[in-house]
């Protein structure tokens, strides 16, 4: 099966596992009007199964009958699945999202068929997961949850007393995957991201660590038929933890005043939450920040976009500098997308792991290291901050092979987000 047709039959995939409610919502709708849309790879680089976004607004300016609540969007006479998104979280959906195949320099078009009127939505298959599972019918004892089982939430307030290791959270924190990679951060003061590494091309975080509460055998730093938890994260960044630099050290959320957690789309090609840290006090000052999380479908990359409510200097973040690998490698290039990384023997099963953090070099102070970390400094500008992460591993289903691979990925992701696909609304 080569890449194209690969890649076809993902994106048509979805479009088996329609409900039946939906099928039978689709039945009473005619979907007779029809909206031309043109993609464009502008570089010699394959696009493989990679997120597309379209602006509501764009299109009902050229087709103001245009309605997102009843269409389907199609390829060569062949519907994809699609999602739509509120980007600006004002309750208001205003993308539309779709993942494209495109050869070098390729330009293809898509059609949009809708029905003037009418609501319907049609449920595609799920290629991400997001989710915040919380421990209910519990008995506390010294602080620690015992009993009970994990229930996922939409939002969630952090009570003032948690701390880690206390088995409030199922595996500690909030996880999100695509189906190449998993992550989950610590909800806790450590604030630190860990890696997920799976051996099947399929989600996997509904159902680990239902019964991991105190690492018993069936812990998933065990290698299980899915994988495991791969990267030792200790006092470290992880991978792509959020920090400052002040005092001549980093400097990690552990100190706020309260943490709220919500649910922001759980879809078939992005999932996404926010995290909001109230009174982050580093040394004598306090502001809150807002991040939001997010995974697209057939993706490693986590995105990470920060939103901050009073002064700061600059936003940290990095990864974890291991003995066995110190190196860091870095980008040849100049501007635009970058990154740093390190590849080698650093996993918890003494295995070939990969690990990056693509920033934008136009807002970059510094490029730094300590015996823990690898780092990144950022200006904060207008107080927004935006950088990637991502974890490849070798027992991975398809896995990135080696460490020219890893470079050749890494590069590959560089020059895709410097170029992003373009859309032309006919």
């Amino acid at each position: 099966m080569n890449n194209f047709t690969k890649v076809l039959f993902v994106l048509l995939l979805g479009v088996a596992f329609l409900t039946s409610c939906s099928d039978l919502n689709r039945k009473k709708i005619t979907f007779d009007e029809a909206i031309r849309v043109t993609v464009s790879n502008p570089v010699e680089l394959m696009r493989v199964d990679e997120l597309v976004s379209v602006d509501i607004k764009a299109i009902k300016s050229l087709h103001p009958q245009f309605n997102e609540n009843a269409f389907v969007l199609r390829v060569d006479d062949n519907e994809i699945p699609s999602q739509v998104y509120d980007s600006n979280l004002d309750g208001e959906d205003d993308q539309i999202l779709f993942n494209v195949y495109l050869q070098p320099n390729e330009e293809r078009d898509l059609t949009f068929n809708y029905s003037k009127d009418g609501n319907v939505k049609t449920e595609y298959k799920n290629r991400t997961y997001a989710e915040l599972a919380v421990k209910v019918d519990y008995t506390k004892e010294d602080g620690v949850y015992k009993g009970g089982r994990f229930e996922n939430v939409s939002e969630f307030r952090v009570p003032d007393d948690h701390k880690d290791h206390n088995n409030l959270f199922k595996y500690e924190g909030p996880g999100w995957e695509s189906e190449k990679v998993g992550y989950r951060f610590y909800l806790d003061w450590r604030n630190a991201t860990d890696i997920f590494g799976k051996k099947v091309n399929e989600l996997v975080l509904h159902k680990v660590g239902l019964k991991d509460v105190t690492g018993a055998a069936d812990s998933y730093h065990q290698m299980a038929d899915w994988g495991m938890d791969i990267l030792k994260v200790g006092s470290t960044l992880g991978i792509g933890s959020i920090a400052t630099w002040h005092d001549d050290k980093i400097n990690m959320i552990s100190k706020t005043d309260s943490v709220h957690w919500k649910l922001l789309c759980n879809g078939p090609l992005l999932s996404e939450f926010q995290t909001t840290y109230y009174g982050w006090e580093v040394g004598d000052k306090k502001r809150d920040l807002y991040a939001r999380t997010s995974i697209a479908a057939g993706s490693r990359l986590t995105k990470i976009h920060l939103l901050i409510d009073g002064d700061i200097d600059n936003i940290v973040t990095g990864f974890a500098r291991h003995d066995a690998v110190p190196e860091m490698i870095k980008s040849d290039d100049d501007g635009g997308w970058q990154y740093i990384s390190s590849y080698g023997k650093q996993s918890l099963s003494d295995d070939d792991l990969g690990i990056a953090v693509i920033y934008n070099n136009d807002y970059t102070q510094s490029l730094e290291n300590n015996d823990d970390n690898h780092f990144v400094v950022i200006e904060t500008g207008s107080n927004s901050v935006e950088y990637y992460f991502a974890a490849v591993w070798e027992k991975e289903y398809e896995p990135v092979k080696g460490r020219l691979e890893f470079i050749e990925y890494l590069q590959q992701t560089e020059i895709a987000l410097n170029n992003p696909i373009r859309v032309k609304i006919n």
